[in-house]
């Protein structure tokens, strides 16, 4: 008996004989079962029933074990090639089982399909049968773009080892399921992530993402985007996952991506496409999108004119930061991120003390800090609880500490003096997004921006439309002294409490 009950065989590996023909000293198919089996014996604690064919002519077993081995079987992994299509064999294995699967617990459980694929040898996507186009699975093949070709990954390779890794743990998972006999039900969005579909020069830290966040989350889609299908068909399927999720992770590398047939001829990519959809979330506070592009990808060679031209887009889009989050990191500081936005949401806490006019993050750089203590000081004189900029720690708790005070905090007061006109404008940024931030419950009383010190172009310049602006600049008057700072920053406390009188948001 294999590991899922009721099934003499756990996996059946249906594959053209002439792909385990031997190459050197290597029979690709027979190693690929051997390493399946090992692997999967460590994953599950109990070795799993893994079965093929390995007679070169099956004639004589269609009426007889072939058929008996299918309909015992509870999943079928097809190692597709362009033998595994010419072979009628093939064919009437993968209809058998779906004949057979259907009769039982269906071809799906717990939305995921009792077919895999893995391909060996690349085939037009255009050629696959329909319960293929839609099936999760690994592809072991390289692209060469300059080429225009695909090439078969070695089997002693780095990349081969990490797509195989991805493909047991993928298999494993599905026999889990099958095995306790999982009942589908809706999955609460708090615990769905849409992990968009990217290029194949990203798909490895796709698979990785997904590896890390599917045991504690539902992960959408259930299957390949289709490539039959004109882009309002397939924007619709991307819209009913989408509208389920509580994120969507982006991942733009250096390739556009696939573009469907549009009768608009908008020539959006698939990329793209997933993209737009998710901005039409942008209403929604129960709903982020994070976007991760590799530091630099927009000025390096190998990325398309068409891909550097959308990601300079996104890079200067104000609208659309509002509900994206663009992380320029390395991959773990992406899982990081995507374990930051999944949390459960939190209680809103306010940080107010008994008697105080309302809670102010007053933002400063490092250099300014001795500076802004000053008005540190003022506005816990004027009844302020003042939150300033962790003094000391490392970088996770630097960027939590900002991010709880953004959507926590009444009001913003950010001191620029010394610091760099590219930290004031990511300030701005940052304020752009707080509505996707913070609960409607809480909102935001004030926003400001204290310019001072030596006046420069930049700063003389500086301005914004989201927050008030208090420039002083006049060296025969001490920014600090407590007259000035009253007159300076007077505004701001009486905006602070014009919203409270009025019970709305700035």
């Amino acid at each position: 008996m294999g590991f899922v009950p009721g099934y003499e065989n756990d996996i059946f590996i249906s594959y053209a004989h002439n792909d385990n023909l031997p190459v050197g000293a290597v029979r690709w198919v027979e190693r690929l079962h051997e390493n399946l089996e090992n692997r999967l014996t460590q994953l599950l604690g109990k070795r799993p029933a893994i079965w093929r064919d390995r007679r070169l002519d099956s004639t004589d077993q269609v009426n007889g074990q072939l058929d008996a081995r299918i309909n015992t079987s509870a999943t079928l992994l097809a190692i597709l090639s362009p033998s595994y299509f010419e072979s009628k064999w093939c064919a009437w294995e993968r209809e058998k089982f779906i004949e057979s699967a259907e009769l039982r617990v269906g071809l799906s459980v717990a939305n995921k399909s009792r077919i895999a694929k893995v391909v060996k040898t690349f085939v037009d996507f255009d050629q696959l049968p329909d319960e293929f186009k839609e099936t999760l699975g690994s592809s072991f093949l390289r692209e060469d773009k300059s080429a225009g070709k695909h090439f078969e990954l070695k089997l002693d390779s780095p990349d081969f080892e990490e797509k195989f890794e991805h493909l047991a743990d993928s298999l494993a998972t599905l026999l889990k399921l099958l095995k306790d006999h999982v009942v589908t039900t809706p999955v609460s969005a708090d615990k769905t992530i849409y992990l968009a579909e990217t290029t194949a020069d990203l798909e490895a830290v796709r698979q990785s993402i997904q590896r890390a966040f599917e045991r504690d989350y539902h992960i959408l889609p259930h299957e390949d985007l289709p490539r039959n299908l004109i882009a309002p068909d397939l924007g619709q399927k991307v819209r009913a996952s989408l509208q389920t999720a509580k994120l969507s992770v982006h991942l733009l590398g250096a390739s556009y991506g696939f573009v469907p047939e549009d009768p608009a001829e908008r020539e959006r990519s698939i990329i793209r496409l997933q993209h737009d959809i998710a901005q039409e979330r942008r209403a929604d506070s129960n709903f982020r999108q994070l976007i991760w592009i590799p530091k630099g990808q927009e000025d390096l060679s190998e990325t398309t004119a068409k891909q550097k031209a959308f990601i300079k887009e996104l890079l200067e889009d104000s609208e659309a930061q509002k509900v994206a989050d663009i992380l320029r990191g390395d991959m773990e500081a992406l899982k990081t991120r995507i374990g930051e936005l999944m949390k459960p949401p939190e209680p809103i806490i306010t940080p107010k003390g008994d008697g105080s006019l309302a809670s102010v993050y007053l933002i400063c750089d490092n250099h300014d800090r001795d500076e802004a203590q000053a008005v540190e000081d003022f506005l816990y004189d004027h009844r302020c609880e003042v939150l300033s900029p962790l003094p000391e720690g490392n970088e996770a708790q630097f960027v939590e500490y900002h991010r709880e005070n953004l959507r926590l905090c009444d009001a913003f007061l950010v001191y620029y003096n010394r610091a760099k006109e590219n930290w004031a404008l990511m300030k701005k940024q940052e304020f752009l997004k707080l509505p996707g931030l913070r609960q409607p419950q809480n909102p935001v009383l004030a926003k400001a921006f204290f310019v001072t010190g030596e006046k420069t172009q930049p700063k003389d310049r500086f301005r914004s439309n989201e927050a008030t602006v208090i420039k002083h600049f006049d060296k025969d008057f001490d920014p600090f002294a407590p007259q000035i700072l009253q007159k300076l920053l007077q505004p701001f406390l009486d905006q602070i409490r014009q919203a409270k009188s009025l019970g709305g948001a700035k």
